[in-house]
C-alpha cells in the first residue's frame, strides 16, 4: 500500500512539473531589473534607470529598419522591425525579427534573424518560440536556436496585436475611420498547447471593436484602440463584448497593460487610468497627460514607462488617481509638435 501511494504522489508531481512547464510565463515589455530598451526610429537605446530620476544611456543598438516592437526576456531581446518601403515580391527586405543577447546589458551583441514575408507590427514570446504579427498573417518562430531561428508554422490571418498565455494564443486586429469614427476589429484566439502548430479555437468580430492591442488577464481581453474593450473569453465558443471604455478621441496606436484591478490604456495624448475590478464597467481612476506622442508602455509595480516621439517618461502610478513624472530621457532629435492622426486598417 505504501509504495503505490509513493507511485501515485510521484507520478502526481511530475504531472506538477509538467504543467509548470507548459504554464512559463510570457515575455513581455521592454524593461528589466535596472535597464529599459526603448525604440526610437531604427534604433533600441540601451538605458540605465537604477535612478529612476536620471536616466543613463548605456550602450545602443541600430537596426536595418523602423522598430516597431520590443520585448526583454532574460538573456536576449527580441526586436521586430519594418523598412520604409513597399514589400518585394520576395517580401520586405531587412523587415523581420532580430534576436540581441544582452548577458551584458552594455555591450548588446547581434545573434539571428528571423526575414517576414510582411510587415510585422507586434512579437509575443513565450519560452523559444515567438509569435510575430503581420499585416497579412501571423508567423510561428522557433528560436532554440538564436542564431538561426526557422518559421515553424504561418496563419493566414492578419493581426496588429498579439498576446500569448499558457496554451492560448490571441491576436486582435483593426481600427478606426478618422472620417466617419466608425471602428471595426477583428479577435482571434488559438489553442498553442503545441506551440508551433496553433489551430483555432474561437473568434469574434464586432463592429466598433478596436484591434490595435490586446492582453488578456483573469478570463478577460482586454482591447485597446479607441478606449478600451473588453471581452469575456472563458468560453471561447461564445466570445462577446462585456465592457468598454471609450475614449473621445482617436489617436493611435494605442496599447493597454493591465496589472491586477487597474488597466493601463495609452493613447498619443496620455495614459488613462481605469478600475477594472468589475469588468462590466470599467471607471476612469485617472490620467496622465503629456505632448510627448506616445506609442509604448510598460508598468512594472508602481512604475509606467512611457515611450513617445520625444522620448521616455517615467511616471510614478502609485496613487492612480494622480500619477507623477519622476524621470525621462530625452531623445537628440525631439518632435516639437505631435502628429496628426492617420487612418488605419
Amino acid at each position: 500500500m505504501v509504495n503505490i501511494m509513493r507511485r501515485w504522489i510521484i507520478f502526481l508531481l511530475l504531472l506538477f512539473i509538467t504543467a509548470c512547464r507548459n504554464e512559463e510565463p510570457a515575455a513581455m515589455g521592454f524593461v528589466q531589473e535596472n535597464f529599459a530598451y526603448i525604440a526610437s526610429e531604427n534604433r533600441v537605446l540601451v538605458l540605465n534607470i537604477a535612478d529612476e530620476a536620471e536616466p543613463a544611456l548605456v550602450a545602443d543598438v541600430t537596426l536595418p529598419g523602423q522598430v516597431m516592437k520590443v520585448v526583454a526576456d532574460g538573456r536576449f531581446l527580441y526586436i521586430a522591425h519594418q523598412p520604409g518601403v513597399l514589400p518585394a515580391a520576395e517580401g520586405p527586405p531587412d523587415s523581420g525579427l532580430q534576436i540581441v543577447d544582452i548577458s551584458d546589458p552594455t555591450q548588446p551583441t547581434r545573434r539571428g534573424f528571423f526575414r517576414t514575408a510582411d510587415f510585422p507590427t507586434d512579437v509575443a514570446v513565450q519560452g523559444d518560440v515567438a509569435y510575430l504579427s503581420e499585416w497579412g498573417l501571423i508567423t510561428v518562430v522557433d528560436m532554440s536556436d538564436k542564431d538561426n531561428p526557422t518559421a515553424t508554422f504561418t496563419i493566414a490571418s492578419g493581426a496588429r496585436s498579439v498576446f500569448v498565455s499558457g496554451a492560448r494564443l490571441y491576436a486582435s486586429h483593426g481600427g478606426c475611420s478618422f472620417r466617419t469614427g466608425f471602428c471595426e476589429g477583428v479577435l482571434h484566439i488559438y489553442d498553442v498547447t503545441n506551440p508551433v502548430r496553433p489551430y483555432p479555437a474561437g473568434d469574434l468580430t464586432v463592429d466598433q471593436l478596436p484591434g490595435q492591442d490586446i492582453v488578456v488577464a483573469s478570463d478577460h481581453a482586454f482591447i485597446g484602440g479607441r478606449g478600451v474593450w473588453i471581452v469575456d473569453v472563458a468560453n471561447e465558443e461564445d466570445l462577446a463584448v462585456n465592457g468598454r471604455f471609450e475614449f473621445e478621441d482617436l489617436l493611435f496606436p494605442a496599447k493597454v497593460v493591465v496589472q491586477e484591478n487597474i488597466a493601463y490604456g495609452l493613447l498619443g495624448d496620455g495614459l488613462h487610468l481605469l478600475d477594472i475590478s468589475q469588468p462590466a464597467a470599467p471607471v476612469l481612476l485617472g490620467q496622465y497627460e503629456t505632448d510627448n506622442y506616445l506609442q509604448e508602455l510598460t508598468v512594472q509595480g508602481d512604475i509606467a514607462y512611457l515611450i513617445g516621439w520625444n522620448g521616455l517618461e517615467i511616471v510614478n502610478v502609485a496613487d492612480p488617481a494622480n500619477p507623477q513624472q519622476i524621470g525621462s530621457f530625452a531623445f537628440a532629435n525631439p518632435v516639437p509638435n505631435a502628429p496628426q492622426p492617420t487612418a488605419t486598417p
